[in-house]
């Protein structure tokens, strides 16, 4: 039978959940919310590559980087506007270790599974290649898995030119983010604008055409 949630109260900690205070939850985590008194908010949620899970009333909230503890702080607060009194437990099911995601300008973006040896251009393949409007010279890796954590610029053009040199090779947990060029701006109000124009002003001119005929 399941142990129900009960906040408050003096705990005498396993080295379990000693483990479980100490550590900073992740993208990709999976964990269980449980709201005293309001058990309808309590939910099991998976927290998305932005580090934020989606709780009713409060919508999008960060917890990337918070103890179980700290983030359940932030909900009873966030929450307090809501419900009288709310008392937050957060538990991590599972945890995001054998894991990779990436993000941005990739068809595909979202979380991958980790194997040895994995590589960034590997990634990329997973993710059914670049989106329209890659800046790959300014590729951002980051990592979460070394103290402290660091933010990895990589040049991948000279990859695409058939370099492997550059092609990195990426540990678990790696959060790839591949950002969009500013001309996407530029082509995207041509596409809204400008085209759309184009094609009426042939379409006119096609009926013409047939018309003197």
């Amino acid at each position: 039978m399941a142990e129900s949630f009960k906040p408050g109260g003096a705990v005498n900690l396993t080295a379990d959940q000693k483990k479980q205070a100490e550590y900073s939850i992740s993208p990709d985590d999976e964990i269980s919310i449980y709201v005293f008194p309001s058990q309808e908010l309590s939910r099991e949620l998976t927290v998305q590559p932005e580090g934020t899970i989606d709780m009713p009333f409060v919508g999008s909230v960060a917890v990337s980087g918070m103890t179980a503890g700290e983030a359940s702080r932030r909900l009873e607060n966030l929450l307090s506007k809501y419900v009288t009194s709310p008392q937050v437990g957060i538990t991590v099911r599972k945890f995001s270790v054998r894991r990779v995601a990436i993000l941005g300008e990739v068809r595909s973006p979202g979380f991958y599974d980790y194997y040895e040896n994995m590589k960034v251009l590997d990634l990329i393949a997973q993710a059914n290649g670049f989106a329209d409007y890659p800046k790959l010279s300014k590729t951002v890796v980051f990592r979460r898995n070394s103290e402290p954590h660091t933010a990895i610029l990589m040049n991948l053009d000279p990859l695409m030119a058939g370099k492997m040199e550059s092609n990195y090779a990426l540990m678990p947990g790696d959060v790839v983010f591949i950002p969009r060029q500013s001309v996407y701006k530029g082509a995207k109000w041509l596409s809204d604008n400008f085209v759309p124009w184009m094609t009426l002003l042939t379409f006119g001119m096609t009926i013409a055409v047939f018309s003197r005929n």
